[in-house]
């Protein structure tokens, strides 16, 4: 599908179908969109990466619709993903190739490169970033799209599975944000138009789900915290 220019189109709230704020217009197709908070302001900000030259295009304010840092990183046609690394309230970028994930450890305001990785999961698993256990650091782990299984991490270098359950339907699109703004990261699935979200810790065995119906089928889904209250709301790209 070629999306041309990528909009995104944010909700703040999970009662709403429609956007709460302006939609955004950054990237073009075929760039993947990405989102994160660049600057530790607590608010996600929507960029994007060019899987043709590797390279992330971020910026802290997207509706101007330029960059304010420009990383290659990896090789093309990488997968991108988003996290905090280190502690220290800003996200940071990486990317999977095969059943690697590859970390830059750098800030994204230095030119310095230096990378940290490690192997999970399978190749044809899809990364999912998130602060599972609360402890202000992300760690990447994988969804098995075959059969649906989230396999959740706190420790991935050591290739431990910390968390491990199926939700929602096989080959859903997965996704992670802090639902309830408790400071840990839950999961969920997109089928159809609809967000799923698991309302229930990953610590636990019983499941209770929102579900959040918002945008089209064909729109691509984004997670955030686009007002810097605490709590990852729903926002689709088309």
């Amino acid at each position: 599908i070629d999306y041309g220019v990528l909009d995104f189109t944010l909700s703040d709230s999970f009662d709403s179908n429609t956007n709460t704020r302006p939609v955004i217009k950054y990237g073009n197709s075929p760039m993947i969109p990405i989102t994160g908070d660049w600057d530790g302001d607590g608010i996600d900000t929507p960029s994007a990466y060019d899987p043709t030259t590797a390279t992330f295009h971020l910026s802290n304010a997207p509706a101007n619709g330029q960059s304010q840092y420009n990383i290659k990183y990896g090789n093309r046609n990488s997968i991108p993903i988003v996290g905090d690394w280190d502690g220290d309230g800003k996200d940071n970028i990486g990317v999977r190739m095969g059943y690697s994930f590859y970390l830059r450890t750098t800030p994204i305001t230095s030119t310095t490169e230096t990378t940290t990785s490690y192997g999970y999961g399978n190749t044809n698993w899809i990364p999912v970033v998130g602060d599972w256990d609360g402890n202000g650091t992300d760690t990447p782990s994988a969804y098995d799209p075959a059969t649906g299984i989230f396999y959740l991490s706190n420790n991935p270098a050591g290739g431990n599975v910390d968390h491990q359950f199926k939700y929602g339907n096989d080959y859903s699109t997965p996704f992670a944000g802090d639902w309830d703004g408790d400071g840990k990261t839950n999961i969920g699935v997109r089928m159809g138009y609809t967000f799923y979200l698991r309302t229930t810790p990953v610590t636990s065995a019983t499941e209770t789900t929102r579900p959040v119906p918002y945008g089209n089928t064909a729109d691509l889904p984004v997670i955030g915290d686009w007002n810097g209250d605490g709590t990852d709301t729903q926002g689709i790209v088309r």
